[in-house]
Order: C-alpha cells, then structure tokens, then sequence
C-alpha cells in the first residue's frame, strides 16, 4: 500500500568514502556563497533500482545528507502492480539497506536503523477489484471536485473512455486510473507482462501522494517503520476513499437513460416528472453535496425519497449502487 518514497538518512561520508564510491554524476553549484557537492547514483541494472544522492558543502562537508528514492514494490517485484503486505515491506527495507551498503561500500553497522531515517516524500495506494464497474468509477470520479485542486480527466488516445484522473495540489496529488491500460502503456518491457495484463484486468489504482505537513502530523506520531506498516496506511487510504466517495450512485447511471425512463411513466405527475428530472440532473452533473444547496433540507430529502422510490420501482432497469471504496471491503490478495 505504499508506492513510491524519498527517505532522509543521516549517514556522513568520509572523503575517503566519497572518491570509493561509483558515482553516475557529480557536480557543484554555487548556492548563497556556498559550494554545494551533488553527487548521485542511478545505473538502471534493474527495475526498481533505487536513486541515491548524496549533498554536502564542499567547505564543511559535515553539512551533508543522504537521500533515497525508490518505488517499494518495484524494487520487491520489478512492478509496483503488487501490494507489499508488512512481512514483505520489512524484507525490501532490509534488502534496500544491503543495496545501499552495496552501493556506498560502508559496513552493514555504518548505515543508521530505518527509525532514523525521515519520509520526505511517500505515494500510498490501493487496488482495487471493480470488475465490469472501472468505467462508472471513472466517470464518477471525473466530476469531483476536491477544494483547492485542479481536477484533470485523461482519456484513451481518439477513444472517450477514461483511463485516470487527477486532483493535483501544489505540494500533493491524488488520481485513480485503470491500472491494466497504464500496465499495457508503461510496462511493456517487463518479463511478467503478459501475464500482468490478464491479472490487472478490472483493476482501479488509487494513488495519493502525501503533503509535507501529512507526513510531518505521521512523524510525530509514529516511528518510520510505524508509518509503513498497514496499521498506519489503512486507515490513512479508507479517510481519502471516504472524502472522495467515488461510489455515489446517480453518476454511475446513464443519465439518458433515466431521465427517458422518467418521461415515459405514466404514473407520475407532469409537475412530479419536471421536478423529478430537475433533481436528477442537478445531481448527476453536480453531486450531492452541491445539490442539496438548491433545495431546503425537507425539500432535498423529499425529492431523494420520490428519485429512490422510482429506482426502486425500476430496480431491474437502473444500475445499482456501486460499492463505497474501502481498504477493508476489497481484498487486494485476488491479483496475486
């Protein structure tokens, strides 16, 4: 349920170590009368090798530190299509510190304990099993709106079905997409692809990248291996699954459909029907919470009543309900 992650390590180099070390690049920048040193580590020997930089001052190199950056299933599985469950997530943290001592050729006892080591940046995720259902999902989601974030649809190149949608922040971001089309786009080259494509079918991903100030609130709170853990990450992803409630069931129907299936019943009222269709659209177009401004408070729920009491009658004919995201709901072992 984690992805992508930038660790702080507070490990110091010797220059002894630094002119050992294998370095993809180095170079220097002056910065506010200083001369800062940035060397980096990144030879693609594999999927999922970690990026590895090291900073410091060239005057007082004990101004320093040791950023990691690395998608964790991916540096597990080549793929970050497969959930990390805890046992799994402590053996990667543990196959990341001997990558590390592999790369900086320090002992294993140099490099400082997971719990010291600072989230600076951490993608969490979830899959989920949605069947036949990925593009109400996708529809639904494409009219949300979250505050203050920019909410972009992207679709399948000449084709009006969606593929992802995106609320990006300034510091933070969040999207669901289907992860088999993004499987068929992007992983080609992997040696399990053609058996990813059959598995990931029916897949939703959804994917949130943590703000600054979420992961300091995480930090203060619990250890590094404490935030990795599922005890943390599960209730984090169900509070974002809830906010985004991608499972309202208005927008998930055709609203043609409905609105038709409404003008052709005889048993309503012309008044009835026009505010019924009124109702309806508003809905589907704006979502609830938009709607209820509308109306009073009686009034919205009246209407709701009248709406739920035709789609009970049409139960047969209105597609029903999806099913509200939920960490606890969708078991993800399925795709394995």
């Amino acid at each position: 349920m984690v992805d992508t992650i930038k660790f702080d390590i507070p490990l110091r180099l010797t220059m002894k170590d630094l002119r050992e070390i294998k370095w993809t690049s180095m170079t220097e920048r002056q910065s506010n009368g200083s001369v800062k040193c940035f060397y980096n580590i990144k030879e693609n020997e594999f999927i999922g090798e970690p990026f590895i930089s090291y900073t410091f001052d060239k005057d007082e190199p004990t101004k320093c530190w040791l950023r990691v950056e690395v998608s964790l299933p991916k540096f597990r599985h080549g793929t970050n299509f497969y959930e990390l469950n805890d046992d799994e997530m402590k053996w990667t943290l543990d196959m990341i510190k001997v990558f590390l001592c592999k790369k900086l050729k320090v002992s294993l006892n140099r490099l400082p304990g997971v719990d010291s080591w600072t989230i600076k940046k951490m993608h969490v995720c979830k899959n989920f099993n949605v069947g036949s259902n990925m593009q109400r999902y996708l529809s639904n989601a494409s009219k949300k709106v979250l505050q203050k974030r920019k909410n972009t649809t992207y679709k399948a190149s000449g084709k009006d079905k969606i593929q992802s949608v995106v609320w990006k922040a300034k510091s933070t971001a969040e999207k669901v997409y289907d992860k088999q089309a993004e499987i068929k786009e992007n992983e080609k080259n992997h040696d399990d692809f053609i058996t990813l494509i059959p598995k990931s079918k029916g897949c939703l991903r959804y994917e949130s990248e943590l703000s600054r100030s979420d992961l300091r609130i995480l930090h203060s709170k619990n250890t590094t291996s404490q935030i990795l853990s599922s005890a943390v990450i599960k209730p984090l992803l169900n509070k974002n699954l809830k906010r985004l409630n991608l499972n309202f069931n208005i927008q998930s129907t055709e609203l043609k459909r409905v609105l038709n299936l409404i003008e052709s019943d005889s048993t309503i009222s012309t008044r009835s029907k026009s505010s019924l269709i009124a109702f309806v659209t508003k809905i589907h177009t704006l979502g609830e919470s938009q709607t209820k401004q509308s109306y009073s408070q009686a009034g919205f729920y009246k209407i709701k009543s009248s709406y739920d009491d035709f789609r009970l009658k049409n139960a047969t004919i209105i597609t029903q309900n999806l099913e509200q995201l939920s960490v606890n709901k969708f078991d993800f072992a399925k795709f394995n």
